[in-house]
């Protein structure tokens, strides 16, 4: 009885040490048959991964907890800000939507910029949850305060649209976004003068569109939209335009 009882004083220290190493620190209710779980640990000193572990557990009834994502960080252990269900390509069966952030260190140039968002869209595969490398490349990610994008006077602000939960939902709902994960592309003509880029973050000119303009949108990546446009004086070019300068 005294070894019994010696043994499972033990047993009990050694699951409280596991939890306290793999803290339980959120979960997330999906649906009835779904959660997700994140546990978070510092790793040992001098680590090439980073200081933190953020563990991303899918838990499906009947069945054993699954990793989604292994999120590793610096300085303090990475924002979990959601998870959550969406039915992004109206199959019926809702993806997994993860939101995390970390915080950036100040710049003596651009002050605070806050955290970044990045966001990443797990599916079905098979009866185990694989991440969506198109849904996950459309969100991807971005700071979430304004952003300096210009050199000279002319301060053009860039702040990533899908920070939440409900901008997510929104523009899921758009047709703009359907047409778009139906035929990989997506016509759209401008409401109004738009500002446009040589590619997502890079201003070297100070082309524009006019309202009334047609382009044909062939990426959608972190706030930004990748287009084709035919140009009376240059011919067909492609540029990168904000998404939020869309009116969708």
């Amino acid at each position: 009885m005294y070894k019994k009882i010696k043994f499972t004083g033990v047993m009990l220290f050694c699951v409280v040490a596991f939890f306290n190493l793999n803290a339980l620190a959120q979960e997330f209710k999906i649906d009835t048959n779904r959660t997700v779980s994140i546990t978070q640990k510092k790793l040992e000193a001098g680590d090439e991964n980073g200081e933190y572990l953020s563990e991303v557990l899918v838990h499906v009834k009947a069945r054993l907890p699954q990793v989604l994502e292994k999120i590793y960080s610096n300085s303090e252990a990475a924002t979990i800000n959601d998870v959550f269900g969406l039915d992004m390509d109206s199959d019926g069966v809702p993806e997994i939507v993860l939101i995390s952030s970390e915080d950036i260190p100040t710049d003596s140039l651009e002050g605070n910029v806050g955290a970044y968002v990045d966001v990443k869209v797990y599916k079905v595969k098979d009866d185990r949850y694989e991440k969506n490398e198109r849904f996950t490349n459309i969100f991807s990610g971005g700071v979430d305060k304004a952003v300096d994008l210009a050199a000279d006077k002319l301060a053009y602000k860039f702040i990533y649209p899908h920070k939440t939960r409900k901008e997510i939902e929104q523009f899921v709902a758009t047709q703009f976004f359907k047409s778009f994960v139906a035929d990989g592309c997506v016509d759209y003509v401008m409401q109004s003068k738009t500002t446009i880029y040589k590619e997502p973050y890079v201003f070297e000119s100070k082309m524009y569109l006019i309202q009334g303009d047609k382009i044909e949108v062939v990426e959608i990546s972190g706030g930004w939209v990748t287009f084709s446009y035919v140009s009376a004086k240059k011919g067909k070019i492609q540029a990168s335009a904000k998404l939020t300068d869309l009116k969708i």
